[in-house]
């Protein structure tokens, strides 16, 4: 082997990288001895070599037992960071779903069962909720005082109007008619929207069974010239129930079936389509125009702004299923009439329209603002 020429102090250890035999190339580690000759110290150069090939593969062979080991490693850290990380997370994901079940209505309340580093916080959402539901009370008691205090002042104003009339006040009777009318509508509204429970009350969701509701809507109906008038056809399943107050649905098939029955000739059907996912009312009356019917899902529109057929008790029901995130969807009907149809606001997209269903949305936005 060539040897570096270096000058190697006593004890000390030099290595080196050199041609070996063959050519190839070797790791020499050399070291100076001192040995005793004739009574004399003579130093003496030792060294060793050994094949960098073979180091090279044990190296290779350690890196590679080393990288696996260190996957092996990070593979079971990272399964027990994310273990840990659940396991400590699970009771917010619980009270996320909580909170996504009392905005459905399902639950008034968030389970008080929880782990103490959330007590607190269970502790002061369900007290915002009987805050906000105590307000909300507060606020539609105010509402119905107010327009039942409104009622009495009306009953006057008919009433000066009537004898104005008497006195051959006619023109100024009609003007006082007319106002007294207009607020009296609007009176009747806020009625009906305080009466409104709807999903985002704070009350766990009701079904309510439809076809008793509806056959009791039209035995009450009947008894009108409007309906003495018409024949209504109650095609609804016996098993049929709907996800929404009893209260606020008789309120709604109420003004649907009555709409129906001032309008029709000599029919009213109600059915159920999509596997009882649309409810519809139809009349074989005269109808909307279809241009009054893009009209009512304008930007910004109201129905009790409409005249003639579509009035105050249309906006009522929009206003209810507003409040149960459904939708009210009117169209021609193959009676010949109007087709009201209501349904969930997310299949109500189905029957109108992208257009329809951005301009529906921006006017429930106005409305609520």
């Amino acid at each position: 082997m060539e040897l570096p020429t270096d000058r190697l102090r006593p004890g000390e250890t030099h290595q080196h990288e050199a041609s070996g035999p063959g050519g190839q190339r070797v790791l020499v580690a050399e070291r100076a001895v001192t040995l005793s000759a004739g009574g004399k110290p003579v130093t003496v150069r030792v060294a060793v070599a050994e094949d960098l090939a073979r180091v090279s593969e044990a190296s290779s062979a350690f890196a590679k037992d080393l990288s696996i080991a260190l996957v092996l490693l990070g593979s079971v850290l990272a399964l027990a960071t994310w273990i840990q990380v659940g396991i400590g997370l699970h009771p917010l994901v619980a009270l996320r779903r909580g909170v996504g079940d009392i905005r459905a209505g399902r639950i008034r309340h968030l389970p008080s069962s929880v782990p103490t580093e959330v007590q607190s916080l269970v502790e002061e959402v369900n007290a915002l909720i009987d805050a906000q539901e105590h307000e909300i009370e507060r606020s539609r008691g105010r509402a119905v005082d107010l327009a039942h205090g409104r009622k009495t002042p009306l009953a006057a104003l008919a009433a000066d109007a009537s004898r104005l009339r008497e006195r051959g006040e006619r023109d100024i009777a009609r003007d006082i008619d007319f106002v007294g009318e207009a607020m009296g509508r609007h009176v009747d509204r806020e009625l009906a929207r305080a009466r409104i429970r709807g999903s985002t009350g704070g009350n766990p969701a009701t079904s309510a069974s439809v076809k008793p509701l509806i056959g009791s809507i039209i035995a009450t109906i009947s008894r009108t010239p409007d309906g003495a008038r018409v024949t209504f056809e109650n095609l609804v399943g016996d098993d049929l129930s709907l996800p929404l107050d009893r209260t606020d649905l008789a309120e709604v098939l109420g003004n649907l079936i009555e709409n129906a029955a001032r309008h029709a000739t000599e029919r009213v059907r109600i059915t159920v389509a999509d596997d009882g996912l649309f409810l519809v009312v139809e009349d074989d009356g005269e109808g909307i125009e279809p241009s009054q019917l893009e009209r009512v899902i304008e930007r910004g529109a109201r129905l009790d702004e409409r005249g003639g057929t579509a009035g105050l008790g249309l906006a009522i029901v929009q206003d209810v299923l507003e409040a149960y995130e459904w939708g009210l969807h009117l169209s021609k009907s193959e009676l010949g009439g109007l087709k009201a149809t209501m349904a969930p606001r997310s299949t109500i997209s189905k029957l109108s329209g992208p257009s329809a269903t951005e301009s529906n949305a921006s006017a429930t936005s106005q409305q609520q603002a």
